[in-house]
């Protein structure tokens, strides 16, 4: 009778009493392997979560490191027309007039920073010569011609340069091409 009443001030206290049937050793077993094999489960999800977790953060530092990189792509190339005219502007032939000389050198000034600008921030000029062979990751073949003194696949002109931002070609240059 004490036991009867022990349990019951513990219904009233809010402990839940289990019963006092005997469960067998097997039916615990199973039990045991089914809550084993729900932890795997849940340790398994949590290792999936986990290393998503560090690919998501390892492509969020790459985007980063990207977008300090090649952030400036979309300037320099609005820059690039800027040198091509300054370029072309000096291929011309040099004329004896002093201002003419003068704005020819204002113009070789200019054109020396610009260089001098882009390539600090990571830009290279692609420069390729004639009889190089042709690259299609850094070339542009505007077109081809036959040529039986030339190799082919090689460049036979250079119609514009080309630039790489930090490795990445900004700008392909633009060549004639030997037809093979």
């Amino acid at each position: 009778m004490g036991d009867k009443k022990m349990n019951e001030e513990k219904k009233s206290m809010g402990d839940t009493v289990l019963p006092e049937t005997p469960v067998s050793d097997s039916k615990l077993q199973d039990q045991l392997t089914a809550l084993e094999i729900q932890v795997n489960e849940y340790k398994d999800q949590m290792l999936r979560v986990q290393a998503e977790m560090e690919n998501v953060r390892r492509r969020s530092e790459q985007a980063v490191v990207d977008a300090h990189k090649f952030g400036s792509t979309k300037l320099i190339q609005d820059f690039l027309p800027v040198v091509d005219s300054l370029h072309r502007a000096l291929s011309s032939e040099p004329v004896e007039d002093s201002h003419v000389k003068n704005m020819r050198k204002g113009i070789e000034l200019t054109l020396d920073m610009l260089i001098k600008t882009l390539e600090k921030h990571g830009v290279k000029i692609l420069e390729p010569r004639i009889g190089e062979e042709f690259n299609p990751e850094h070339h542009q073949a505007v077109s081809m011609v036959l040529d039986e003194k030339a190799k082919p696949h090689t460049i036979l002109q250079v119609l514009e340069k080309g630039y790489l931002l930090n490795g990445r070609v900004v700008r392909a240059a633009m060549v004639v091409v030997v037809q093979g």
